[in-house]
C-alpha cells in the first residue's frame, strides 16, 4: 500500500533526523535539524490523522478501533510536547541545560519507540483493512 510505504519511508527520515540531532557539532546545526524535523514530522502527522486513522477508526475489530484511537490521541501528546521542547531549544543560543537535554531525550525515545510499534502493529491492521 502507498500510504503505508510512505509512512515507512518518513519514520526513517525522522530517524536520521534525530540521529543528526544528536550528534550535531553545534547549537546553530541543531536548530536548523530541529525546524526540518518539525517540518518532516508534521506532514507525517498531518498523513496519519488524515489518512490512516480514520480508516483504523472505521474497523469492524473493535481492538483495531481502539489502538487506533489510543494511537491518535496518545500521538498528539507526544507531537505537542515535542514542539514545546522544540521551541526552548530554538530559544536557547548556548549550551542547552541538563533538564532541556533529559526532557528531548524522553519525547525523542517514545517517539522512536512509536515508530516502532506502528510499523508492527498499526501499519499491518491497515493493510489487513486495505485487501
Amino acid at each position: 500500500m502507498e500510504l503505508i510505504k510512505t509512512l515507512t519511508e518518513e519514520h526513517k527520515i525522522i530517524g536520521e533526523i534525530f540521529d543528526a540531532i544528536d550528534n550535531a557539532s553545534d547549537q546553530e546545526n541543531r536548530k536548523i535539524l530541529i525546524q526540518k524535523l518539525l517540518t518532516v514530522a508534521g506532514d507525517h502527522f498531518k498523513k496519519e490523522d488524515e489518512q490512516l486513522y480514520p480508516v483504523l477508526l472505521k474497523s469492524p475489530d473493535e481492538e483495531v478501533r481502539s489502538m487506533a484511537d489510543i494511537f491518535s490521541l496518545t500521538m498528539g501528546g507526544y507531537a505537542k510536547e515535542f514542539g514545546v521542547i522544540a521551541e526552548e531549544i530554538m530559544a536557547t543560543d548556548s549550551v542547552l541545560s541538563a533538564e532541556l537535554v533529559i526532557r528531548y531525550e524522553k519525547i525523542r525515545d517514545r517517539i522512536k519507540d512509536r515508530v516502532v510499534i506502528e510499523e508492527v502493529t498499526i501499519f499491518p491492521a491497515f493493510e489487513n483493512l486495505s485487501e
